[in-house]
């Protein structure tokens, strides 16, 4: 886990994230550890990865981070890993008008 906590933190330098949202996504990356453990699959893994590192994201957001964090994403297929994360209790998704928004379970 901590070899896994590390390379986040590389990535966040690596995209010029500043000191200030380093230790805000610190204290998110550690609400999320006990969660990776819940998680097979690697697409799940990175959803939860993105959102504790980016905050809150709609659907279409979440989907380009996760171009950019992992090289491919499909709406479809991240809308429906999401909904079944919500399902688990390892998201919360607030509908807000026509767009559904994605964070960590409280």
């Amino acid at each position: 886990t901590a070899a896994r906590v590390l390379a986040l933190a590389l990535r966040l330098l690596r995209a010029g994230t500043l000191a200030a949202d380093i230790a805000w996504a610190a204290s998110r990356l550690a609400k999320l550890l006990p969660l990776l453990t819940r998680v097979r699959d690697e697409l799940s893994r990175s959803i939860l990865e993105v959102v504790a590192l980016k905050g809150p994201l709609n659907i279409s957001e979440l989907t380009e981070e996760l171009r950019r964090y992992r090289g491919s994403a499909s709406r479809r297929i991240v809308s429906s890993r999401v909904s079944r994360l919500a399902e688990e209790g390892l998201l919360r998704v607030d509908v807000k008008g026509r767009e559904k928004v994605v964070d960590l379970s409280p």
